[in-house]
């Protein structure tokens, strides 16, 4: 144990629990101490001097956050607060406000700025700087992030976060003395190749960096902040949607450190402006299409009966669930479709089409958790692309390959697609031969396995679009073959209702075309059509098969009602509804409670909820070998080459398309770290 004051108040804490530096023990405490620089998630800089406190016995003013508490300081005291300490922050304030700029009124960082915070509690009331100012020109850093490097003040948060966490070096310090500033290495470089920049926005302490779509559209003290999910993410993180009247201003991230920890995917923060795009096709009032080939508007009761009759006539129907149906509406449609006899149902992505066996948990959900990750010595990824099927595991993953000497303490294997990671990662190839020759112990990579403590196995979608491998008997394979817990083995699904639909026992089929003369797709648009197929479309636009669709129900967006998902972990996670509503348009659930309170002949609303059905098992009878039989020589290729392109909100977010070209226009000569 550590015995020492801070302002005369004794302390103690034990160093070999915790490893911590003066900064961090003063926060633990209570105690708030100036800084611009220091960051939990980054690696210590020591830029700003901002946390300087008096240690006694010491000379000089130390940085708090770059010392750290261990033996030396016991019986020591620590002062936060003298006036030599107050008079050393305001000389570290004026040098900062030397070259910033007088633009408070116009920065969207007005409000949240610890510049502004800390100019009010440490600054003067007047500058002693009579020379010239100095300049920086304004940086060009793609269509998502505003840089206006003059404001900057070399806290060099960006540039750590990049290289540390998002493993890319596209921003670093150029320059030194006056000449210092932050840029890009190249001028051809205008655009910063990763799926998590804009968290450089967040991590700036002044207005340097923010965000485009944001500038000048508001005050934080506007904003309402709702609680919300990323549905993009595998994960479903928690993020905050701030609305002003029922416009969305800006998406942030709300820090969960079982999850997200306080980073947010660009595909989430910028995707929003491509509601009001698709608000201008949105469907206003059901429409049925006329023998005529002509669409008429229906009222609500009407479009119900012809929705009842047309289900009724045409016994052969096919289903599509979006990938953003949240578990209760999910629930309602299977008591629905149950009802009518319907138990196969297509998914929009078809990406566990009947590869799982839901009737046992163990095949689906985990109970791990990423924190428990910290204590796997070893991560095998097969058939999978971290870096643009979950970006946010992958930094997790990624930052937990080093300890604090930067040396290698976990190994990291990757089978499939080879995708930007560390330099000491060892890749297999990815051929599905070398996993069977793993199984057959003659791969050198078995004795590694083998003697790992306790690994750590992901399985990517790739193994069940490209095979016809079935995940529970893969997960039984790893499990008896390598002696690993089947929770240590975690299948990385798409669509956040995934395992909602797997939890609710949602069996899925492979789109029948020939075999459907009616297809009821609910806010999908993936799907193709056949000549003669009655179509029902439920959703929010008129896509681009709308001639040949019959008849139109027009629903709300996924965020206009409360959410619940099932996240990778086995979690429940809960949103809140955001007021973005036209007339006439119904929320999916609303729509098919009213169907089913017709359909089971409920009384009220109570009797409905506890008629609809949970789980119902889907291999009850069956029996299936627990043998593997797959084409060895098949090459597990990425499904999601397209990080911008997997989802109809996002092909409609003009942002984030134009910033896909500019990232596909991206030439240099740089050598990556793979």
């Amino acid at each position: 144990m550590i015995n020492f004051k801070i302002n005369e108040i004794e302390y103690e804490i034990d160093e070999k629990k915790e490893d911590l530096t003066i900064l961090q023990a003063c926060l633990k405490f209570g105690i708030e101490i100036p800084r611009f620089c220091f960051h939990e998630k980054l690696t210590i800089a020591g830029n700003c001097r901002m946390c300087l406190v008096y240690v006694t016995n010491n000379e000089k003013l130390v940085a708090a956050c770059g010392i750290p508490l261990d033996q030396d300081f016991d019986d020591e005291v620590i002062c936060t607060e003298v006036d030599e300490i107050l008079k050393a922050r305001e000389g570290v304030m004026e040098f900062l406000l030397i070259n910033h700029p007088l633009d408070c009124p116009i920065c969207d960082q007005g409000g949240e700025c610890d510049l502004q915070d800390q100019t009010m509690l440490y600054g003067l009331d007047a500058g002693r700087f009579y020379m010239n100012k100095r300049a920086v020109e304004v940086k060009n850093f793609g269509l998502l992030i505003k840089a206006i490097m003059t404001r900057c003040i070399h806290c060099t948060r960006c540039v750590r976060f990049l290289t540390e966490v998002a493993g890319i070096h596209d921003l670093g310090v150029l320059g030194r003395g006056y000449k210092m500033e932050i840029g890009t290495y190249t001028q051809n470089n205008t655009v910063l190749n990763s799926e998590l920049s804009g968290n450089i926005i967040d991590l700036c302490p002044v207005g340097a960096l923010t965000s485009q779509m944001y500038a000048f559209k508001g005050r934080p003290w506007e904003l309402k902040t709702i609680k919300g999910l990323d549905v993009f993410d595998p994960l479903i993180s928690n993020v905050n949607f701030q609305v002003k009247g029922v416009s969305i201003m800006r998406i942030l991230p709300k820090v969960n450190d079982d999850l997200n920890e306080e980073w947010l995917t660009d595909k989430m923060r910028f995707h929003y402006d491509s509601y009001k795009i698709m608000n201008e096709t949105r469907l206003n009032f059901p429409k049925f299409k006329l023998v005529n080939n002509k669409y008429i508007t229906l009222d609500w009761k009407r479009a119900i009966k012809v929705f009842f009759n047309s289900i009724f006539i045409n016994k052969k129907m096919n289903v599509i669930f979006g990938s953003k149906i949240s578990y209760n509406t999910l629930a309602a449609y299977k008591t629905f479709f149950n009802n009518l006899g319907l138990n196969q149902y297509i998914t929009e992505n078809n990406l566990f089409v009947k590869k799982v066996n839901y009737d046992f948990r163990e095949n689906y959900l985990n109970k791990n958790t990423l924190k428990n990750i910290e204590t796997n010595d070893l991560v095998f990824l097969i058939g999978l692309n971290l870096r643009v099927e979950s970006p946010l595991l992958n930094i997790r993953l990624r930052n937990l390959n080093f300890n604090e000497n930067q040396e290698l303490n976990k190994k990291i294997i990757i089978l499939g697609n080879k995708f930007f990671w560390k330099k000491d990662s060892i890749y297999l190839g990815s051929k599905l031969i070398t996993l069977f020759s793993i199984f057959e112990g003659r791969h050198n990579i078995c004795q590694q396995l083998i003697t790992s403590k306790n690994p750590l196995i992901f399985l990517g979608s790739s193994l069940v679009s490209k095979t016809s491998i079935h995940i529970g008997k893969l997960k039984s394979f790893l499990s008896n073959y390598l002696n690993i817990a089947k929770d240590n083995i975690i299948y990385l699904v798409h669509g956040a209702n995934n395992l909602s639909a797997m939890e609710l026992g949602i069996f899925t089929e492979k789109f029948n075309e020939k075999d459907c003369s009616l297809l009821y797709s609910i806010d999908s648009n993936e799907f193709r059509i056949k000549k003669n197929m009655f179509v029902i479309y439920q959703g929010i636009i008129n896509t681009y098969l709308n001639n040949k669709i019959n008849l139109y129900l027009p629903s709300k967006f996924h965020f206009e009602e409360n959410l619940e998902f099932i996240n990778l972990f086995g979690y429940k996670t809960e949103s809140q509804a955001i007021n973005y509503s036209i007339k006439n348009t119904i929320k999916g659930h609303k729509i098919i409670s009213a169907v089913l309170l017709h359909l089971i002949k409920c009384n009220n609303k109570v009797e409905l909820k506890e008629s609809i059905v949970g789980f119902s098992f889907t291999a009850f009878n069956s029996f299936e070998r627990n043998e593997l039989k797959v084409n060895k020589y098949l090459t597990l290729n990425n499904i999601m080459a397209d990080y911008y392109g997997t989802d109809i909100i996002i092909r409609n977010s003009i942002k984030l398309q134009t910033h896909r070209k500019m990232i596909n226009n991206l030439k240099n000569n740089f050598k990556d770290d793979n």
